[in-house]
């Protein structure tokens, strides 16, 4: 493995972090009950399994893993790669609304990156379970226009408007 000037700060870092945890896990072992409050408790799970995400990366020699932390106060955050001139990865949570006669329904909610187009046919569904038909018109951004979804629109009688 190729190492830099870096690597070695790094290293030493996670030498370091390791020993620390240790440490506290041994004053934990010598305690009848868990002294820390319950936001502290959680900081140390993250932080541990930050941690291992870290030796991981630095292990395989890799700078990507699944469900990666990008905060320690907000673990359940994961960027999402946008490919934006502006911004190429964003924070925060993904979300699939449908707009129907004004009224706004929440489909779907995700901190972890999904494709929308891939769940067309699934809100069409939705749309049937809530309202007990297909809608007849379906208005979508290009992202939904695959050949997949327009197959499954047309058969199901649906026109799709693409603006």
């Amino acid at each position: 493995m190729l190492r830099f000037a870096d690597d070695t700060n790094n290293i030493k870092q996670m030498q370091f972090l390791r020993r620390d945890i240790a440490g506290i896990h041994q004053l934990l072992d010598g305690c009848k009950c868990i002294p820390f409050k319950k936001q502290q408790l959680k900081y140390f799970y993250v932080i541990q399994t930050l941690y291992e995400q870290q030796f991981e990366m630095y292990r395989k020699g890799v700078h990507t893993v699944e469900d990666r932390i990008v905060s320690i106060h907000q673990p359940h955050v994961r960027p999402i790669v946008r490919g934006k001139a502006r911004s190429k990865v964003e924070f925060g949570s993904k979300v699939h609304v449908s707009v129907i006669d004004g009224i706004s329904f929440l489909d779907e909610l995700s901190w972890d990156a999904f494709n929308e187009g891939s769940r067309m046919e699934t809100y069409v569904e939705m749309y049937r379970k809530r309202f007990g038909f297909y809608p007849g018109e379906v208005l979508a951004d290009r992202i939904y226009c695959t050949r997949v979804n327009r197959n499954m629109l047309k058969g199901k009688g649906i026109r799709l408007n693409d603006q």
